[in-house]
């Protein structure tokens, strides 16, 4: 995510006032100017696939997915059209004006070339910043292909643009929008809030951009799509100083798959507009294979569970958990950790107080807590850093426990060693997965 957001920063760089690339962070030594040193061609709208083999069809099919999506396909099974060749880009109204039957996911009343006119920024939202940002997003392609290539838990991933109010999205793989869905717009009555990096600049958006998002509760078709309408990326907008990340949640395509989204705002650095949000959705497969393979099972059990209300719990080492969404008190009968001590691990230390790093470490070292079988402890995943950070906050929390039977004299002294060991592996998946950047 921090990744994504450097990126993000250079490319649009002086937004939105200065729409060429002359304050991109990279020169041309040949003439003195800066460039941007990545030109990719321009992306094609979620609806066409022309640039793919036969004109109409994606690159990815039952035969071939091994090559392009890996394990993945299957997430896809909601969308018949599938290519990897590239990101997709859309904005409000943007449809196949070759689609007449209302039940295709191209289709718009009334669509015609202008819904897709790229410099106006269509029908339904013309603005005046469409044309600069399509062009630059489409030079951020190459480095959210990459990135899904490497990490094989990414389903979606991608930048969500503020766009004028209007909102656009450039997002890899590129798969279509299905007009027959839609979803509740929250409304952008929130960008009356005062800019967080610059609160002299005033509102994080002018009048006119709010008018052009949807009202609060409106039911918005999938076409009109706005991200500003969409409470995650509210959150990461009001809130720029962090990481967000929300989830565990079942999948709206495949009931059987559990999905994070993780996320960070990105303002400019010189002008401190407001740019695009952040959207990394991934799966916790990874985790819970970190935690069969970093071999806790010879000393206890580990459950990584969020830091909320009901402790979502993400992986178990021990047990399997069921194909639902699982709280502390589900599986307290297995581990020994019911909702209230979660509540007081989750008090071990107040961090929406100021605290000290070498004293907060120190409280979750010392803490144990004890079930009728177990000697448990926890520790906070990411960990406390080593200078105070007032916006930290652990995303989740390692809870160890160490039957009884084991003997805790004999080994609660390797036991610490080994934990932070196995601690660590854990964070390095949460770093590969986008969780939080260390």
């Amino acid at each position: 995510v921090e990744l994504m957001v450097e990126i993000g920063q250079d490319r649009f760089m002086g937004y939105p006032t200065t729409e060429n690339d002359s304050l991109t962070p990279f020169s041309d030594t040949l003439n003195g100017t800066n460039i941007y040193p990545l030109q990719n061609n321009p992306l094609p709208l979620d609806w066409d696939f022309r640039h793919t083999f036969n004109g109409r069809e994606g690159n990815v099919n039952a035969t071939n997915y091994a090559e392009h999506v890996q394990d993945r396909f299957s997430w896809y099974s909601g969308n018949p059209r599938l290519s990897t060749a590239g990101s997709l880009y859309t904005m409000q109204g943007a449809c196949d004006p070759l689609a007449t039957n209302s039940s295709s996911m191209g289709y718009y009343p009334n669509c015609s070339e202008k819904n897709n006119d790229i410099s106006t920024g269509g029908v339904v939202a013309p603005n005046p910043t469409n044309a600069q940002v399509y062009r630059k997003a489409s030079d951020l392609s190459p480095f959210l292909k990459a990135i899904y290539e490497y990490h094989q838990d990414i389903k979606n991933i991608g930048y969500f643009f503020a766009n004028s109010g209007a909102g656009s999205s450039v997002m890899f793989p590129h798969y279509e929008l299905d007009s027959n869905n839609s979803y509740q717009s929250i409304g952008c009555e929130w960008m009356r809030n005062l800019n967080p990096i610059d609160p002299e600049l005033g509102p994080i958006g002018t009048d006119a951009e709010i008018a052009r998002c949807h009202p609060e509760g409106a039911n918005v078709p999938t076409r009109e799509y706005n991200p500003l309408e969409r409470a995650w990326c509210r959150d990461q907008a009001l809130d720029p100083s962090r990481i967000h990340l929300v989830g565990p949640y079942l999948d709206a395509w495949s009931k059987d798959s559990w999905l994070f989204t993780t996320g960070k705002a990105i303002y400019d650095p010189l002008t401190s507009i407001f740019v695009a949000c952040v959207l990394n959705d991934f799966t916790p497969d990874g985790i819970e294979e970190i935690l069969k393979e970093v071999g806790v099972d010879k000393l206890g059990g580990l459950i990584l569970a969020r830091n909320d209300v009901d402790g979502t719990v993400v992986a178990v080492s021990k047990y399997a958990l069921d194909k639902k969404i699982n709280t502390i008190e589900d599986i307290s009968s297995k581990t020994g950790v019911d909702q209230e001590m979660f509540n007081e691990i989750k008090s071990i230390v107040d961090f929406s107080e100021p605290w000290q790093p070498e004293e907060a470490s120190g409280k979750f070292a010392t803490a144990l807590f004890e079930s009728e079988e177990s000697i448990i402890s926890a520790y906070p995943v990411p960990p406390i850093p080593d200078e105070y950070d007032s916006a930290y906050v652990p995303e989740f929390f390692a809870i160890f426990s160490l039957p009884k039977a084991e003997g805790l004299g004999a080994t609660i002294g390797n036991v610490s060693k080994e934990v932070d060991k196995n601690v660590m592996g854990i964070i390095l998946v949460t770093v590969i997965v986008g969780v939080v950047g260390l």
